[in-house]
């Protein structure tokens, strides 16, 4: 089963203001390979490392290092959890939740 997702972040609710050219939206494709047979552990290892290498940015682009960082750790984050939830699979939606959980709350709040 293939996986077609896309995340739109916007600039502006990640705190960033574009300069010139860059547009205020950035879009990111990815698929993600999702095999029934394998464990939950190994499909979300490969889930991690696909949303990690689509949602590469530059960081000239993102407003310097800071901002390459907080537009790549949401866009995984937001990635990941679309990627998860279109399995619907209960053993990777509870490995994501379990791993997720604690980190919620930091993630929402470097969003702010």
């Amino acid at each position: 089963m293939s996986i077609t997702l896309k995340a739109v972040l916007a600039a502006a609710a990640l705190g960033f203001v574009t300069v010139g050219a860059a547009s205020a939206d950035t879009t990111f494709n990815a698929k993600f390979n999702y095999n029934p047979d394998l464990s939950p552990e190994v499909t979300y290892t490969a889930f991690e490392r696909q949303a990690r290498h689509a949602c590469r940015v530059d960081s000239r682009n993102a407003g310097g290092l800071g901002g390459k960082l907080k537009y790549e750790r949401a866009c995984q984050a937001e990635m990941l959890a679309n990627a998860v939830a279109a399995t619907k699979s209960v053993g990777l939606i509870s490995l994501h939740a379990a791993k997720t959980k604690p980190n919620a709350e930091s993630v929402m709040a470097s969003l702010k």
